[in-house]
């Protein structure tokens, strides 16, 4: 299987603040390997990628307890600004990632 064409790469601040744009937009009312698919053909990264993603956004909002425990800024930085501007409870928004 050939690596995405980003597979190597950082993701940039505003690339995590997109991945929680069209996920957010996409999680209720579509299935997640679908979700992950669709993802992964925009950023032009893979599925796994950005099923890691998924697991990141559980690692920061439990302080590494759970998920992931490494993850980059941009996407601490993301993750809490989605959080924020979500208008959900921290149990209700981990639960879309999970």
């Amino acid at each position: 299987m050939a690596k995405a064409e980003k597979h190597y790469q950082p993701w940039p601040l505003e690339e995590c603040r997109e991945y929680f744009k069209l996920y957010m937009k996409s999680v209720r009312s579509k299935d997640l390997s679908v979700i992950q698919s669709e993802l992964a053909e925009h950023f032009g990264r893979t599925r796994s990628a950005i099923g890691f993603k998924r697991r990141e956004v559980v690692g920061v909002l439990t302080d590494g307890e759970e998920g992931i425990y490494t993850y980059g800024e941009n996407m601490v930085k993301a993750t809490n600004e989605a959080f924020a501007n979500s208008g959900m409870s921290i149990t209700t928004f981990r639960m879309l990632f999970e």
